[in-house]
Parts: C-alpha cells; structure tokens; sequence
C-alpha cells in the first residue's frame, strides 16, 4: 500500500521538477511560470492525496481485524 505512494510521490515529483525546470527571461514569463508551478504544486498535493485516499479505502476490513485479534491473543 505505502509502496504504491511512494512510487506515484516519485512520478509526481518527476513531473513538478520536470515541467518547473526551465528558466524564463522577461518577467511575464516569470510571472505565468510561478503560476504556473503553483499550480502544478496545487496538482501534485491532490494527486497524493486522492492516491493515499484510495488506498486507505480500498484496504480489506477483514484483515486488518485479523491482525488486530492476533495482536490480542498475543499469536503474532
């Protein structure tokens, strides 16, 4: 589960530093590039978050129960 993050967190932040990159020389185009990587920031942080939140929903009650009921036991 954790893996699967970690892995999508490295393609993002691929992708942020690939596009965020390049280096402008009039101020306009500085002005659309800090907007621009705002946005792409902005992206990013929703992207972990519905990733983590889907994991986090997908993952079976059953065994997370079952690791809980051995913990009790004391069998783990």
């Amino acid at each position: 589960m954790f893996l699967g993050t970690h892995f999508l967190f490295f393609l993002h932040s691929t992708f942020l530093g690939f596009h965020t990159s390049k280096t402008f020389s009039s101020s306009a185009e500085q002005v659309r590039n800090g907007r621009s990587r705002r946005a792409l920031l902005v992206l990013h942080v929703w992207m972990l978050k519905m990733t983590h939140s889907f994991f986090y929903h997908t993952r079976s009650p059953l065994s997370d129960s079952a690791v809980e009921q051995r913990l009790i036991s004391g069998t783990l």
